[in-house]
C-alpha cells in the first residue's frame, strides 16, 4: 500500500500489523467516513475512468475513496483511508449506494532509521 504526503520519507510499511480502529464493520460509507475521520483517518481521493463504473458512479456522490469495485455483480469495492501512521483499505459487498464493510487491510508506516 502506498502512502499520502503526510507519510515520512522514505518510510516503508509493514501490512498486517495491528493497527487500532473504530467499529467499521458492517458500517456505511457515510458513518465509516465519520468514525474514522474521528480517529485521525482521512479518506483518500482516487481519479476514476470509464472502465470502473461502479467505482465512478460512487465518486459521482462524493464517495472518492472508492478505488476499484469487481465486476462480478457482488458490488465488491475497495475504499482507502489513510493516518499518519498507517494506511487502510477496507473491503465491502452488495449494490447499495452507500455500500456497507465486510472486511479491512492494515499498513503501519515504519520510520527510516
Amino acid at each position: 500500500m502506498e502512502f499520502g504526503p503526510q507519510t515520512p520519507a522514505r518510510a516503508i510499511s509493514e501490512c498486517g500489523a495491528a493497527v487500532a480502529l473504530p467499529a467499521i464493520m458492517e458500517q456505511s460509507v457515510g458513518e465509516r467516513r465519520k468514525l474514522l475521520g474521528r480517529d485521525g483517518w482521512t479518506a483518500m481521493h482516487h481519479h476514476h475512468n470509464r472502465r470502473d463504473d461502479r467505482a465512478a458512479a460512487l465518486a459521482a456522490k462524493d464517495i472518492t475513496e472508492g478505488s476499484a469495485c469487481a465486476r462480478t455483480g457482488l458490488a465488491t469495492c475497495v475504499f482507502t483511508y489513510e493516518r499518519l501512521d498507517a494506511g487502510l483499505k477496507v473491503f465491502t459487498s452488495g449494490e447499495a449506494d452507500n455500500p456497507i464493510a465486510s472486511g479491512y487491510r492494515t499498513c503501519r508506516a515504519i520510520p527510516p532509521r
